[in-house]
């Protein structure tokens, strides 16, 4: 980890240890709230595509398996605007077919942004993971106000290597007996006004 006026660079080596090829979902959880998060913030995100998730994870705007080009959904749903904390929202959706490994979460009102990189040779997918107020079960009983951007190996959340057949997104890594993998991410923090 490496830290350079506002960017931490981290780095990250993988080592597959066994003598056998291993499938993998690696996933970074990166997850945002206030003062960040505010009805006021957007996400900028590269061209996209983006599936919801088939398991509804509690109340959505969203249609479960649904695909779309980043941001708005096909009932006009729009995915860079934030919701307040109180719209109850909680659901996973998939954004992929990245042109570039970048994203900003911005809130103007806070004068507050971040902005994330992260090596699509590695991570060729992001989990989007809203949850604003809509998880009423345990442990957040509708009080968590979050925004998950994770920078992913694969998807669907449920991909498992019995999952990759004909109705699987083949999106799962593989690291072979004793591979190593290198990648890195950095995450900036700014002011949007300068």
């Amino acid at each position: 980890m490496e830290l350079q006026g506002s960017e931490i660079r981290i780095e990250w080596d993988v080592e597959n240890e066994s003598e056998c090829s291993l499938p993998v979902v690696w996933l970074q959880h990166i997850a945002f709230g206030e003062p960040l998060l505010s009805p006021e913030s957007v996400i900028e995100l590269p061209e996209s595509l983006v599936t919801v998730d088939n398991e509804p994870q509690g109340e959505s705007e969203l249609i479960p398996g649904e695909q779309f080009k980043w941001p708005v959904s096909t009932d006009g749903v729009d995915l860079s605007a934030i919701s307040g904390p109180n719209s109850r929202i909680h659901d996973l959706s998939y954004i992929h077919t990245l042109s570039d490994g970048t994203y900003t979460v911005k809130n103007p009102s806070a004068d507050l942004a971040v902005t994330v990189a992260f090596d699509t040779d590695v991570f060729d997918s992001l989990w989007c993971w809203r949850s604003y107020g809509g998880y009423t079960d345990s442990p957040f009983f509708g009080r968590e106000y979050v925004l998950g951007l994770e920078p992913a190996t694969g998807w669907p959340a449920a991909n498992i290597p019995e999952s990759q057949g004909e109705d699987g997104t083949g999106t799962l890594l593989t690291l072979g007996p004793k591979e190593t993998l290198s990648t890195w991410l950095t995450l900036d923090v700014s002011s949007p006004s300068n």
